[in-house]
Order: C-alpha cells, then sequence, then structure tokens
C-alpha cells in the first residue's frame, strides 16, 4: 500500500491525500480506525469489563465483520494491516489483562489465556469457520464463546487442582 496507489484507486491526486493523511503512517492509521470503527471493537469509552461482557460483544463483531467491504478488509489482512494490528495490540491486550485480573489463574495460565482470546476473537477464526465449515458469523461466534467459556470455567479449575485431568 503506497500512497500514490491509495491516491489513485481513491481518484484523488497525491497531494490532496498528503494534505488530509500527512505520512503513509497517519492513512494506515485512518485506515485502521475506520475498520475497527466498521467492525465496532472501538471500546475506549466502553471497554468489556467481564469475560461474560466480552462474549456478548462477540456475536455483533463477527456479525459487523461480515458487512465490511471487501476492500477494507483486504487492505486489513495484508501487510499494511499486520502492522496496524501489531502496533494497536499492546493496547489490546492490556484490555485483556483486565477482563482476566479477577480470574483465578497462575501468571503463566493467565499469558497463554491472554493470547488465546485475542486468537479467538480475531476476525481470522472468523473466516476460518466460514471458510472451512461454512458457518455464519453467528455460529462462528457461538463456538468461539463456549470455547472460551470452557477455558475460564471455574469448575474446570477445581477439577485440575483436585486431581483431575490437566
Amino acid at each position: 500500500m503506497s500512497v500514490p496507489a491509495v491516491a489513485e484507486e481513491a481518484g484523488f491526486s497525491v497531494p490532496t491525500v498528503y494534505r488530509h493523511f500527512p505520512s503513509k503512517k497517519a492513512l494506515v492509521d485512518a485506515v485502521y480506525d475506520r475498520y475497527s470503527g466498521e467492525i465496532g471493537v472501538q471500546w475506549d469509552g466502553d471497554p468489556p469489563k467481564t469475560i461474560d461482557d466480552l462474549l456478548a460483544r462477540v456475536p455483533e463483531v463477527f456479525a459487523r465483520h461480515e458487512k465490511v467491504p471487501s476492500d477494507l478488509r483486504s487492505v486489513m489482512s495484508g501487510p499494511t494491516g499486520r502492522k496496524a494490528r501489531l502496533a494497536n495490540m499492546p493496547g489490546r491486550l492490556a484490555g485483556v489483562d483486565q477482563l482476566l485480573a479477577n480470574v483465578d489463574l497462575t501468571d503463566e495460565d493467565r499469558e497463554r489465556l491472554r493470547e488465546v482470546l485475542v486468537v479467538l476473537t480475531s476476525s481470522v477464526v472468523q473466516q476460518a469457520f466460514r471458510d472451512y465449515f461454512d458457518a455464519s458469523a453467528d455460529v462462528a461466534a457461538d463456538r468461539v464463546a463456549w470455547a472460551i467459556r470452557r477455558l475460564v470455567s471455574p469448575k474446570r479449575s477445581r477439577a485440575k487442582s483436585k486431581g483431575g485431568r490437566r
């Protein structure tokens, strides 16, 4: 993704693009912000406070992702989108850390669960459910919520501590 290519695709001159976006990074940030807004994961004002709150939002996020224009989805799935996701990952991880703060886990298990939660709630997982199982956004969200609930289940933790299977 280059600024001249974006300008050409959008039907604007390169100087016009630079007038609105002083750098390629600013342009990428704007694309990421639009994408995040389209799928409804900009929770700055109202972040999920519990695992159940997060899971209640997954169906809407997955449904909204289905409606994102294919060109925007394409940009976000390529190298430019990867850079933007990585740049925003510290904030996403901090949000997941807050969700897991009251879950009774070892530090090592909390870190593992944090990473698994990020992956399971990603659009890549939704796409995999669509590609491999022809699953709708609702079905994918249901499977993701089920898996996350199983991972954080207190029953499961008690079974382990009483000598249950690992």
